[in-house]
């Protein structure tokens, strides 16, 4: 007989969907960085990269912004998915890690780009999932901890 996995809370498919789009997200960016970053307008944003550590090697062609896209955002992400998936104890941590990664990759756009929105509409957008993510996992930790019991 095969063991049924425990279903999970209202904030727990709340943080699965986060950590799903905004994982998928990332794989689809990178791909566009890699294999569309002249047709999508992204090579544009390498003169503002200049001014990160590094610039003059990293951030000469779309290859690197792209590889820091999936590795910072779309790898802890889908990570983050998988242990929600595999309803692993610790995956409302991974998520709220992940939620405070992106939250510091927006704000590193609003200082690196210049313009309202670190030069993208969609910045603040993704602060506010970032946010979301982290307030709903942290929401699910506490819909899950076993209450404390009080003696009779």
């Amino acid at each position: 007989m095969t063991p049924t996995r425990a279903p999970l809370t209202c904030w727990g498919r709340w943080s699965l969907g986060w950590t799903l789009f905004v994982g998928l997200g990332a794989v689809a960016g990178t791909t566009g960085f890699w294999f569309g970053a002249d047709y999508l307008g992204l090579t544009q944003l390498l003169p503002a990269m200049q001014v990160l550590p590094l610039a003059d090697v990293l951030f000469q062609t779309t290859f690197w912004p792209g590889l820091f896209l999936l590795v910072l955002i779309g790898l802890p992400h889908l990570t983050a998915a998988g242990l929600i998936l595999a309803r692993r104890p610790r995956a409302w941590l991974a998520t709220v890690l992940s939620g405070a990664i992106l939250m510091g990759w927006t704000g590193l756009q609003f200082w690196v780009f210049p313009g309202w929105f670190g030069g993208n509409p969609l910045s603040p957008a993704y602060f506010a999932f970032g946010l979301a993510e982290a307030v709903m996992a942290c929401l699910w930790r506490r819909a899950v901890r076993p209450s404390a019991q009080v003696p009779a």
